[in-house]
């Protein structure tokens, strides 16, 4: 025999995920426990169904007029959120960008030029999260692990994609796995460049004067793994010039340690390097492309200046986490296009020192990430680059 409540109800059986599993007790001091909630979580429930239906939520009414196990309040809310976030259109809050990088450094430049017009265009600010260290691997991870609803971003590059994984044998994050390419925002050749005090004006006099004093001159980069220690160790490949790679922390400690004659030669992007040869603390030699750029077509390419074939440069992107939906990745891509049209946007680039440049899809930019990675690999294997 079932005893009666003290308030004359009957008393509550275990239905759903609590039958045969909880205990009836426990299922009675559950509902016990929510009645005094019972109204707030009536009005709340019938709301989320009236704003989703427009008509009057007598089923769910019916339902809060009993004691709803806690597990049921907890379905019914998340299920009604889940709808309404899928209903509302993309996007309607800020979007985060982490930049892996520095700020002042060529991605983090870049990010905020088209941060700022992309903002325009989709009607909500796409804010830049500017997230360093362990050479870009941290931002990068912590966009992998976002929630894959298009609200966080990530400013992908050759270092984060292609470098790190052909330089460390386990990363926190997958570069294939883990992100959707959505387009290329700017590729940008390096600058070989070596401090004032060497004798050498020309790229020949720097492979004379280099193998003159083997282990001697320091290199250095922004990191292992990084454009500039790849680009370096490329170039000793192809030269045979025997110099030491000093890691520093960062695109702007290895540029300022060149230019303060701690180091004697760098290999870096053409705009984060330009000033100093500008200004003359840095003397530039060649550019790494197989043309001559534009931004300072008086200094010869590589290829031409004696070191045949050598071609390198650096990439930027926008990428978001995996599962992205398919519609919101198109929105991004078609505002990304449009904001790379504009006129302003290009004067922009050409002051940063930076070439434009964009995907033909989505599809295009992941193809050409996969090839940039067998790029890097052979690079690696060719120079003896053991993955830490």
């Amino acid at each position: 025999m079932i005893n009666k409540r003290s308030d004359g109800e009957a008393p509550l059986h275990a239905t759903g995920v609590c039958a045969g599993r909880e205990p009836r007790v426990f299922h009675r001091l559950t509902a016990y426990a929510m009645r005094p909630l019972q109204p707030t979580l009536e009005r709340l429930v019938a709301a989320f169904h009236y704003a989703l239906t427009g008509c009057a939520p007598r089923a769910i009414h019916r339902l809060c007029m009993r004691a709803m196990p806690l597990r049921a309040v907890a379905l019914a809310i998340t299920a009604c959120t889940a709808t309404l976030s899928l209903a509302q259109p993309y996007p309607s809050k800020p979007i985060r960008l982490i930049v892996p990088q520095a700020p002042g450094s060529n991605s983090d430049i870049v990010s905020r030029i088209v941060a700022g017009k992309m903002s325009e265009l989709l009607g909500q600010q796409v804010v830049i999260d500017n997230r360093t260290g362990a050479t870009g691997m941290i931002g990068t991870e912590m966009a992998a692990r976002a929630a894959p609803n298009g609200y966080t971003l990530l400013a992908g590059s050759v270092v984060t994609h292609a470098q790190l994984p052909v330089t460390y044998k386990k990363l926190p994050y997958d570069p294939v796995r883990d992100f959707v390419p959505i387009t290329m925002l700017y590729l940008t050749d390096v600058l070989l460049g070596v401090h004032p005090s060497l004798p050498a004006k020309t790229v020949k006099e720097f492979v004379s004067y280099a193998k003159s004093k083997p282990g001697e001159l320091n290199y250095a980069s922004a990191g292992n793994g990084s454009v500039a220690h790849l680009a370096g160790l490329m170039l000793l490949n192809m030269t045979g010039i025997n110099s030491t790679h000093i890691p520093y922390k960062g695109g702007a400690a290895n540029i300022l340690a060149v230019a303060a004659g701690e180091a004697q030669w760098l290999t870096a992007p053409i705009g984060s390097v330009i000033g100093q040869v500008r200004s003359g603390r840095i003397r530039g030699l060649a550019v790494g492309g197989m043309e001559r750029s534009s931004f300072i077509p008086e200094l010869p390419t590589l290829n031409e200046a004696g070191v045949p074939g050598y071609q390198f440069y650096t990439w930027n992107g926008l990428m978001a986490p995996a599962a992205t939906p398919r519609a919101i990745i198109d929105t991004l891509y078609a505002a990304a296009l449009k904001t790379l049209a504009l006129q302003d946007v290009r004067d922009q680039y050409i002051a940063a020192g930076v070439e434009m440049r964009s995907s033909a899809s989505p599809e295009a930019f992941t193809k050409f990430i996969a090839l940039e990675q067998q790029k890097m690999r052979k690079l690696a294997e060719s120079g003896g680059l053991k993955a830490e």
